[in-house]
């Protein structure tokens, strides 16, 4: 259980890693398409479909936050690692 877990927020984070790619990419999109844009040789839907894309891709970068968040808990779980340390656990 502990391995699959682990695995679990191995992929996770790997994801993480894959949507924070894909953010920079798109705004660096956006931005090519407004200087584009800006100089005559674009039209303002290509700017508006990059800035579509890229609040899609921030979108998909907090779920994959929220999933990795989530599969660090069941991990932590797994392990019997109290997730609060803060806070007692409960007997």
């Amino acid at each position: 259980m502990v391995r699959e877990a682990y695995l679990m927020a191995l992929l996770a984070r790997e994801n993480v890693l894959r949507d924070e790619a894909r953010v920079a990419a798109a705004t660096e999109m956006v931005r090519t398409s407004q200087a584009r844009f800006e100089a005559g040789k674009d039209i303002q839907a290509t700017v508006q479909r990059a800035e579509a894309e890229r609040a899609m891709a921030r979108r998909e970068l907090v779920m994959a936050q929220n999933d990795e968040a989530k599969a660090m808990l069941s991990l932590k779980a797994a392990m019997g690692i109290n997730p609060h340390p803060a806070m007692p656990r409960p007997i």
